[in-house]
């Protein structure tokens, strides 16, 4: 028996004025883990994480539970927390359903600092 599986990769674009640190925490399903990604630069795109669901296609809420964002400068450090997270707040970028119901799809976060 093949169970059919679908998976998302999800980026984000840092539309910030300075580099960012990424630090999330998965959903509940996926263990609750928290995972320090590191930094983006201003006006990059990094992939942050994969994830992969049998018998259905991962979205943004099914995959994360929070996502902290930290702008830092010489003049300090701003703590901006993504939470809760809203499917409709990503942009698909990529999708690949040639297989049939389940596929691979990108999202994009675009974090702006505002």
């Amino acid at each position: 028996m093949i169970e059919e599986a679908g998976s998302a990769n999800y980026f984000i674009l840092n539309n910030s004025s300075s580099e960012i640190r990424v630090e999330f925490t998965t959903s509940t399903e996926l263990g609750s883990e928290k995972i320090a990604f590191g930094v983006i630069r201003q006006g990059d795109r990094k992939e942050i994480f994969k994830d992969g669901i049998i018998g259905q296609n991962p979205r943004p809420t099914s995959s994360f539970s929070e996502i902290t964002f930290v702008l830092g400068d010489s003049s300090g450090e701003t703590t901006y927390v993504y939470s809760p997270i809203i499917d409709e707040d990503w942009r698909i970028t990529f999708e690949d359903f040639s297989s049939g119901n389940y596929g691979t799809r990108f999202y994009e976060y675009m974090f702006s600092g505002e």
